[in-house]
């Protein structure tokens, strides 16, 4: 055997799987062993073919890359030239490099009062664009540099008479912009710098006003000029220099002042008053600004002297040692020795000897009960006679504030024989109290309280029926539970007021006939209450009133009997027997309509002879009386349904 590897197809190459051929048999095989024959080419794989992405032409701009048409395989990774895959090319030899721009630069032009500038921009002949800088990068739109013209700044002179410094001029303007001169507002007629000038200055007429010296309080001034033909003032006969107006006033240097403050008399100094001396006028003065003169020492104040007042002589106590005479001034508040205040000493140099202290009996505490008084600790002195709470005498105390007081602790009150108010009556109880030691009564106080008032609470009405009483409405307490007619509770009354039945309001009686006569049912509604009726159902006699003939027919009358009910009317129907018939010998009675009621008996029946009566008028039998339609009818059997 030799073997034959297998090589992979490419997109233009084919390849092969393994296989193995004989030497001997010169068979080819698909394994080493030779047990699978296989066809001479059978291992051959065709080329796959390119699978190819095309990439058509790009141009160039002045600013971006552009390439050839190319063709890229994905599965062989390849760039061509062509779509057929025959021409391979290097990576990136398709891209066509940028240009760039070919630029024509237009510089910035300032605009004038009457032309347009504009800012400095580039035109690329390439591709047709404008833009703000040479390198391109910032297009802008065309005109886009155009900067308006921005018309004249005008200031304007009028025409002005010459002064005393200046000749006269036409009126004429000035642009600030462009700097020009113009005989008219609009900038349309350009003249010449100063060709508005007419005539010579006036000159000056002057008059000198001379320096006057400034004193502490009147001003002066240094010298200077007036025009009374232009009211200009100046420092020099000339009038070069203009000065503005009171500019020469020299102000009032104001005084020098030497302030001297106010100063009490002692009661061995003297004393003065505030005043001020002007050290450039030599005045004196008693205000700071130098308006009131006064006469020099006049601001002095006396000495006052010594207001002595004596201490004599004092001998020791428990707390303080003896003490010679002294005096002290009233004025200065100083302690003197003698009377005439030569000799001043301080309260210490009075003190002779020391203190005697106290000689102190202890008296104990005593609790207090409740009708004997008790007292706390404390001690009295037997030389000084005074009390303190401490033994050594440190705080002293006033008499009898050692004193526990006897006397009862008041328990809280409590309530006897109490009798709770009512809705219209107050009521009144007794407020003791007691010693919360010994129980004792300390006191007992009659009290009353006010009457707590009616709650009242509404009970609606309640309205009668044809056979049930109502009641009117009316308000009960909710405390005492008594009923009143108004809501403020001020008229009782027992019970609830009734309202009494209405009664039944009946409606017109219809009469239902039977189909054979024999009975007739009376019934009539309430028209209060639908559901009230009443019907009564009675038989009929019959009464043959006209018999028949073969040529004429007869009649028969029914008459009801009575009814229960009083109210009820008697009825009668008369119906036609008919002719006798001629081949039998007799006639049949006409029955009347089955179920339908007698006509409203206010109408008169088919027989004239024969009126049914109005269940409202009495009957013809004056033992027949119309019941009142609210009260039970005499016979007990008949009752409202």
């Amino acid at each position: 055997m030799t073997a034959y590897p297998a090589v992979a197809a490419t997109c233009t190459s084919a390849g092969n799987s393994d296989f193995w051929s004989c030497d001997q048999c010169q068979k080819y095989f698909s394994d080493e062993n030779g047990e699978n024959e296989i066809e001479t080419n059978s291992w051959v794989i065709d080329a796959s073919g390119h699978n190819m992405t095309a990439h058509p032409a790009v141009a160039a701009t002045c600013t971006s890359a552009g390439n050839s048409a190319y063709w890229f395989c994905a599965r062989c990774e390849k760039y061509f030239s062509d779509a057929n895959g025959e021409n391979e090319i290097e990576t990136n030899s398709w891209v066509i490099d940028a240009p760039g721009h070919n630029m024509t630069a237009h510089p910035a032009a300032a605009a004038t009062c009457t032309s347009a500038g504009n800012s400095a921009y580039w035109f690329c002949a390439r591709c047709k664009k404008y833009f703000s800088d040479e390198n391109g990068e910032n297009e802008i739109e065309a005109n886009s540099w155009v900067i308006d013209a921005p018309g004249h700044n005008m200031t304007a002179y009028p025409a002005a008479a010459a002064t005393c410094t200046t000749a006269g001029n036409s009126a004429y303007w000035y642009c600030e912009r462009c700097k020009e001169y113009f005989s008219d507002e609009n900038g349309g007629n350009k003249i010449e710098a100063n060709s508005w000038i007419s005539g010579t200055p006036l000159g000056h007429q002057m008059t000198e006003h001379p320096a006057v010296g400034a004193a502490c309080v009147t001003p002066g001034n240094s010298a200077y000029r007036s025009c009374s033909r232009c009211g200009g003032f100046f420092s020099d006969a000339g009038g070069e220099t203009a000065i503005e107006e009171n500019s020469w006033v020299i102000a009032a240097s104001g005084h020098s002042m030497q302030a001297t403050a106010a100063k009490e008399a002692t009661c061995t100094t003297d004393g003065n008053s505030a005043y001020w001396y002007c050290e450039t006028c030599g005045i004196y003065y008693s205000d700071a600004e130098g308006k009131t003169g006064i006469n020099e020492n006049s601001w002095i104040i006396p000495m006052t002297g010594h207001r002595m007042t004596e201490t004599p002589a004092g001998e020791a106590t428990c707390t303080e040692a003896a003490t010679c005479a002294c005096w002290t001034c009233e004025t200065c508040g100083k302690t003197f020795s003698d009377a005439n205040g030569e000799t001043e000493i301080d309260e210490n140099s009075r003190m002779i000897g020391n203190p005697l202290g106290h000689r102190m009996t202890k008296h104990p505490a005593v609790s207090a009960t409740c009708e004997t008084p008790g007292n706390s600790v404390y001690w009295s002195c037997d030389r000084c006679g005074k009390f303190f709470s401490d033994e050594q005498g440190n705080t002293e105390i006033g008499a009898n504030s050692w004193i526990i007081a006897a006397g009862h602790v008041p328990a809280k009150p409590v309530i006897e024989n109490e009798i709770p108010a009512t809705c219209t009556d107050g009521g009144s109880y007794e407020e003791v109290v007691l010693c919360s030691i010994c129980s004792t009564e300390l006191s007992r106080t009659s009290k009353t309280t006010e009457a707590v008032g009616h709650t009242p609470e509404a009970r609606a009405a309640v309205k009668a029926t044809c056979t049930a009483a109502g009641t009117k409405a009316y308000w009960e307490c909710n405390t005492c539970h008594r009923k009143f007619s108004d809501e403020a509770c001020t008229a009782e009354i027992d019970y609830a007021v009734p309202e009494s039945a209405l009664g039944h309001q009946w409606g017109k009686t219809t009469y239902t006939w039977s189909n054979d006569y024999q009975q007739v049912t009376a019934e009539r509604r309430c028209s209060r209450d639908a559901a009230h009726t009443q019907k009564e159902t009675v038989g009929t006699d019959a009464e043959v009133t006209a018999e028949a003939t073969y040529d004429a027919p007869g009649s028969k009358t029914y008459t009801t009997r009575p009814f229960a009910n009083a109210d009820f009317v008697q009825q009668t129907k008369t119906v036609e027997i008919p002719k006798l018939d001629r081949t039998t010998g007799t006639g049949t009675e006409q029955p009347g309509q089955p179920g339908q009621p007698d006509q409203d008996p206010g109408n008169p029946p088919q027989d004239p002879g024969q009126q049914d009566q109005d269940p409202g008028n009495p009957p013809q039998d004056p033992g027949q009386q119309d019941q009142d339609p609210g009260n039970p009818p005499q016979d007990p059997g008949q009752q409202d349904q």
